[in-house]
């Protein structure tokens, strides 16, 4: 139980420094909740990575509208057969290509 708490302390400096804003993210907030307003979106999660550095990572809206339960950077969401249209038409691109 100690070296959880150990090791919980000295990640928690890492993980709050995880979260300064990137300057070219300034604003990124205001945006994400207009797009939700505009397109009626009750919930997202996103992360933006560059160079394998996670630079945002955060949760905005409802993963439940109804008990107004929040999304999270963690949450979850189930994508069903999405990915199958998906993977198609990347095939399709790199045939195009001469790649497949």
């Amino acid at each position: 139980m100690k070296y959880k708490l150990l090791l919980l302390s000295l990640l928690i400096p890492h993980l709050i420094q995880g979260q300064i804003l990137d300057p070219r993210l300034q604003g990124i907030d205001a945006e994400i909740d207009s797009l939700m307003r505009t397109y009626k979106t009750p919930g997202i999660a996103i992360q933006i990575i560059e160079n394998q550095e996670v630079l945002f990572s955060q949760g905005f809206g409802y993963r439940n509208y109804t008990e107004k339960l929040p999304v999270t950077e963690h949450t979850l969401f189930p994508i069903g057969s999405v990915t199958k249209p998906l993977t198609a038409s990347l095939m399709g691109v790199y045939q195009g290509k001469g790649k497949v």
